[in-house]
């Protein structure tokens, strides 16, 4: 391992990019704690979410290395980041519970595994890093000076001689072993197995919808009546066939569910078609998906560059610029866990307000998102009272009672016939999760 020696500017960068990516994060986790507090007692995916920036608060609460002591506790709030990247596993097993084996938010809490998720998320990492501190493994790194983590103090020594004898952290790398690249290694190998159950699962749902084309359409008011395995055959039946269709309607819907006990179903009571085959259902469960893979491409983003960062410097000794380069991107990356992980929280409140209301401008609904905790439903066309008032211009009615905002026939005009619009007085609450099943 080579020696590095960085030149003032690049020791200069390295002293202030602490105090600029942490405190964001802080900020985009505290704005998940904000929009999703409301909904801890019930929910088990804003508990895992509310857990996952907790962990990430704490962790950006950092500071430069002063002595002994606060080096110690420098590296113990860095191992917080171990407890992350589980929380992100935690995560993915729980859209697999969900989509592959489609588990409700009652099956999930009477099973107490996110109990268990919640223990060794957080009580493993910081079991390895309290057992670390009393075997002096915590000492200033060689790569991010100003941070520290497990290494040798002093830095490289007793490798090669004639360097000095170690003073501290003879046995680091059991210690680093343990509590960061075996949680580290299981993380990527439990999350690239769910990534493909969730990926096969969608994959084949979607596979049976295309191949057998009995895709109900989505409820609305005026279709209340599902689609039935016997609604898509008696076109085809005689009356004698229709007064026993299990052997027809099992060879067209090999999917239909029938009940063992019922030899002749009439067709009063047309069986319903299964919910993976539902057209609302399946585009629930692919956005869940997309969901998952977006908190799986933030995890690979935070961690990739020190795994990167830690080959090039055990491996293929690199020189002091490249690992200047990689340092930087840790310093960058891997605080800002945080605001990967609000953007991908409000996502699905972002694209349903943006289908609401695609007149509005993208920062008044992404206003919408961040600080609205629920948003008032419009006023309803019978209250003779009701009107609208534009929050831009208070001295304009929006269109008289009964008129949503976003009808421009309705509304006078500013002069040159433009319109304003305010996202904030129209639509319906819009959950955060609402395309988790």
């Amino acid at each position: 391992m080579g020696a590095f020696e960085y030149n003032a500017t690049q020791q200069r960068v390295l002293a202030v990019l602490p105090f600029i990516s942490p405190p964001i994060s802080a900020l985009a986790s505290s704005f998940i704690l904000y929009l999703g507090h409301s909904k801890l007692r019930t929910d088990p995916y804003h508990r895992l979410i509310f857990g996952m920036s907790v962990v990430d608060i704490v962790s950006s609460v950092n500071f430069a290395v002063g002595n002994q002591y606060s080096c110690q506790l420098n590296a113990l709030l860095f191992q917080l980041s171990v407890c992350g990247a589980l929380y992100n596993l935690s995560l993915c097993l729980y859209y697999v519970l969900k989509i592959k084996f489609r588990w409700s938010e009652e099956k999930f809490q009477k099973s107490k595994l996110e109990y268990l998720l919640h223990g060794i998320s957080i009580c493993y990492p910081l079991l390895i890093g309290g057992i670390a501190i009393p075997a002096e493994a915590f000492n200033p790194l060689v790569t991010l000076q100003g941070w520290c983590y497990y290494e040798t103090y002093p830095a490289r020594c007793g490798e090669e001689e004639g360097l000095p004898e170690c003073e501290r952290g003879e046995n680091y790398l059991i210690y680093e072993v343990l509590g960061a690249q075996v949680p580290l290694f299981l993380t990527v190998i439990g999350i690239t197995a769910c990534m493909i159950m969730i990926y096969r699962t969608v994959r084949r749902t979607e596979a049976q919808m295309a191949r057998y084309a009995t895709i109900s359409p989505p409820r609305t008011a005026a279709t209340t009546a599902p689609t039935t395995v016997v609604e898509l055959t008696s076109n085809n039946m005689s009356a004698d066939e229709q007064q026993r269709p299990t052997i027809l309607a099992r060879l067209t819907s090999p999917f239909a569910v029938f009940s063992k006990k019922q030899h002749s179903p009439s067709v009063d009571a047309p069986q319903q078609l299964p919910r993976q085959l539902s057209a609302d259902s399946f585009a629930r469960t692919r956005q869940a998906a997309i969901q998952a893979f977006l908190y799986t491409t933030a995890f690979v983003v935070t961690f990739s560059v020190p795994v990167v960062n830690a080959i090039l410097v055990t491996i293929f000794d690199a020189s002091t610029t490249h690992v200047f380069v990689t340092a930087t991107l840790i310093m960058v990356l891997v605080p800002l866990q945080g605001v990967w992980n609000l953007t991908i929280y409000v996502r699905p409140r972002y694209r349903s307000l943006r289908l609401q209301r695609p007149e509005c401008r993208w920062w008044k609904i992404l206003y919408c998102c961040l600080l609205a905790k629920s948003l008032p439903a419009p006023p309803s066309r019978s209250d003779p009272t009701a009107s609208y008032k534009d929050d831009d211009d208070p001295d304009v009615e929006k269109g008289g009672p009964g008129i949503r905002s976003h009808d421009k026939d309705a509304r006078p005009n500013h002069g040159n016939g433009s319109t304003k619009e305010a996202c904030t007085a129209d639509g319906p609450d819009v959950d955060s999760d609402s395309i988790v099943l």
